[in-house]
């Protein structure tokens, strides 16, 4: 038996809420985007239609700093293997890096259009 789904219920179930915008209020930064006037590809006049604002969540660059943990006994200045607790034995790679490294793969690859 095959299904025959109308425009307006094919509409109806795809229709999703949408997500909030930022308040004015609540922003951290407003960022003023230019608009080319004329069109990239055929060269037409762009005509104005008004404009509207999109709200983004970013993300400032991330900032890695090079540590070296060393532990030195008080008494004779002798330098003794330090323990790390914010990395994995042996890693190079902080937890916190890790985590950032993961999470923008993750990210990023299913955001990412296909064959980039």
């Amino acid at each position: 038996m095959k299904l025959q789904t109308s425009a307006a219920a094919l509409n109806q179930a795809t229709k999703g809420n949408g997500r909030k915008k930022h308040c004015p209020e609540e922003v951290d930064e407003i960022r003023e985007v230019s608009v080319p006037r004329i069109c990239s590809t055929c060269k037409a006049d762009l005509l104005s239609k008004g404009y509207r604002q999109r709200s983004v969540l970013d993300i400032d660059p991330v900032t890695v700093r090079k540590v070296l943990y060393r532990k030195v006994c008080p008494s004779c200045g002798v330098e003794v293997t330090a323990t790390v607790k914010d990395a994995l034995s042996g890693s190079l790679l902080s937890n916190q890096l890790m985590a950032e490294v993961v999470d923008s793969h993750y990210l990023l690859a299913e955001s990412a259009p296909a064959g980039s």
